[in-house]
């Protein structure tokens, strides 16, 4: 039976409210609380591997996941009789569910981080993205209501924000849903390396948000066949300097199971309102609902808005005894002019994957992964598909010509890591190991901005890169450590300049009690 969900009370303009709070606030830590939040990818492998065992019912895509969902499928999963890695990583998810959602405790944690050239292409790891990080952090969960409060301050700010709000958050448990004002990391897909429409590789854009608790599946005789599914709605706030002051981002997710081992995913997302713009309710629905018109510079696109329409499926072979899974997340990027367009895009981009995981007696746990994407709108393999694209579209992933900086956030794009038009593959292996440590490794080769637009994030024209990282964490008394080295080359294929950078960084954390 499910535990009784918690009341909560609902206070007058919650909305302001909400953002207040998180103007004020400032975080430093994947932390306590109801969600699971992005940036441990030893956890998501675990979490990932009991979805694959079926310990877990529901959709795993959508991060932050929801603790309480993951607490109650694990007590259900006590008397089941389990292969010893699977066990071994329900102990772990199960243990830090419990550490994580103590009630009615004040909880501290303090974090100090360090890093020699920080990684400009970020993965799902939440790394240091400056080269000094310190912060401290208080948070509580009470019957319905979770609040965290912190501060960090960093060194040498790319984006001039030497004190940040990131991770912060203030949470109401309003039935099967959770409301919260918050600034945190967020990963909408299958994909380890990044997402193609929503990933953490920017800082935290703060926002109102409003996601499923529990993963039941409906009722109706109608829906039912959906399996267990959950959902996420994001009211975001987008800074003031960019071609469009304080523009907003609205996106939504609906990601559910129809069968064991098949995971299917729905993803939204626009730009809209912003000095100068429209911001109406009428205009809210326009967007939402596919409308809007092109210019001269675009007449076949939409530029009252800049949405993207994201279709992504995991496959899990683990139900046939094979340790496989395949993956695909699709997008389309400016679409709209009326019903046709929304629901069939054109201009697409694509990323695809398989892993596969074991054990070891002798090793531990581990899961390897290689994964590509291709940034660039209608790429070549979707040319290939659809014989209506004839040709690549350059300069238009993630971008749009009223909204010019598009997808990103303090400088960087917070779609697919690598910006648009480039092509990146990624191999990885993740490995919890029989001493209690912690590694991961990953390699990433690729060609970024190929075709030369103005706009990327990344670097400024076709630059040949490729990308080595060696993570280790270790958990101790005096708190949790985590070590990482690399190498990264920027090879520019229009000036012949090439760097080579080794990279390092070192962080350490520490919760209380």
């Amino acid at each position: 039976m499910r535990a009784e969900l918690h009341r909560s009370f609902l206070p007058r303009r919650l909305p302001a409210f909400c953002l207040g709070l998180v103007l004020l606030a400032a975080s430093p830590a994947r932390g306590e609380g109801p969600f699971v939040e992005a940036g441990d990818p030893w956890l998501r492998a675990d979490v990932q591997r009991l979805a694959d065992a079926g310990v877990l019912p529901g959709p795993v895509a959508t991060w932050p996941l929801a603790w309480e969902a993951i607490r109650e499928a694990l007590r259900e999963a006590r008397d089941r009789d389990l292969d010893p890695a699977t066990a071994a990583a329900v102990g772990r998810v199960g243990r830090r569910a419990e550490a994580e959602t103590l009630r009615g405790t004040l909880r501290a944690t303090v974090l100090a981080r360090a890093a020699e050239a920080p990684r400009t292409i970020r993965t799902f790891l939440d790394s240091p993205r400056e080269e000094g990080e310190l912060g401290a952090a208080l948070s509580w969960m009470g019957q319905g209501v979770a609040l965290r409060l912190a501060g960090r301050a960093v060194t040498d700010a790319d984006d001039d924000d030497t004190w940040r709000a990131d991770g912060s958050y203030l949470a109401l448990a309003l039935g099967n849903w959770t409301l919260s004002g918050s600034v945190l990391d967020r990963h909408w897909g299958p994909g380890w390396q990044s997402s193609l429409i929503y990933s953490a590789n920017a800082r935290p854009i703060p926002a109102i948000a409003l996601d499923r608790r529990f993963t039941d599946a409906f009722e109706s005789r109608w829906l039912s066949w959906l399996g267990p599914w959950d959902a996420s709605f994001v009211w975001g706030f987008l800074e003031g300097s960019r071609a469009v002051p304080d523009a907003r981002l609205f996106t939504g997710r609906i990601d559910f199971r129809p069968r064991p081992g098949l995971e299917l995913g729905i993803t939204g997302m626009g730009l809209w309102c912003g000095d100068g713009q429209p911001c109406g309710v009428g205009t809210f629905f326009e967007m939402v609902s596919g409308g809007g018109s092109g210019d001269e510079t675009n007449p076949d696109g939409n530029n009252d808005f800049d949405r993207l329409l994201g279709l992504d499926g995991r496959w899990s072979l683990a139900g046939t005894g094979v340790p496989v899974a395949l993956y695909a997340h699709v997008v389309g990027e400016d679409f709209g002019d009326g019903a046709s367009r929304f629901l069939f895009p054109t201009a697409l981009l694509g990323q695809f994957g398989v892993e596969t995981w074991g054990s070891s007696a002798r090793l531990g746990g581990w899961r390897a992964f290689l994964e590509w994407a291709d940034t660039e709108c209608d790429f070549a393999l979707a040319r290939a598909v659809d014989p209506r694209n004839d040709e690549g579209r350059p300069g238009c992933a993630y971008r749009n010509s009223t909204f010019r900086d598009g997808q990103t956030f303090k400088g960087r794009v917070f779609a697919h890591a690598a910006d648009q038009d480039s092509s990146l593959a990624t191999a990885g292996f993740l490995l919890d190991d029989v001493a209690g440590g912690a590694w991961s490794a990953t390699f990433a080769y690729g060609l970024l901005n190929r075709r030369g637009a103005d706009r990327s994030t990344v670097v400024p024209r076709e630059t040949e890169y490729a990308e080595l990282e060696l993570v280790h964490r270790r958990r101790g008394r005096l708190g949790e450590l985590t070590l990482g080295v690399g190498w990264a080359m920027l090879d520019d294929q229009v000036t012949g300049d090439r760097d080579e950078d080794p990279r390092a960084f070192a962080e350490w954390r520490v919760t209380l009690p």
